[in-house]
């Protein structure tokens, strides 16, 4: 099951040479907001989940850094890339649309404990 979800922030300034690096800092702050709902989530719905995770002392992951890479068509990225700073890779799609950052989660964040 493909989860996706979409937020939206405005970014203000896109026209300073660091176009690219602003829209990968906004998305990788959403991306970190995206993982902390999905483990609230699962963590409301499934005591097991809540209880394995207090175990082991376990906190969601947030986001280090995002790669764009290159846009597919103009301001979209479908195959863009969060670095989270527990390692771990995830697949993301950003758009620039409006002066507004859309960010969308490809990757099942806990398919392995659903």
């Amino acid at each position: 099951m493909k989860y996706l979800i979409i937020l939206i922030m405005s970014i203000f300034c896109l026209s300073s040479c660091n176009k690219q690096e602003q829209i990968e800092d906004v998305a990788c702050k959403y991306v970190s907001i995206i993982i902390q709902d999905e483990w609230n989530d699962l963590a409301k719905t499934n005591k097991a989940f809540r209880r394995y995770m207090a175990e082991k002392h376990y906190t969601p992951a947030t986001c280090a850094a995002v790669k764009l890479g290159e846009p597919i068509r103009k301001n979209y990225w479908h195959n863009a890339t969060a670095y989270l700073h527990n390692g771990t890779e995830i697949n993301i799609t950003v758009e620039l649309k409006n002066g507004n950052v859309y960010v969308s989660v490809v990757d099942n964040l806990f398919g392995w404990w659903r």
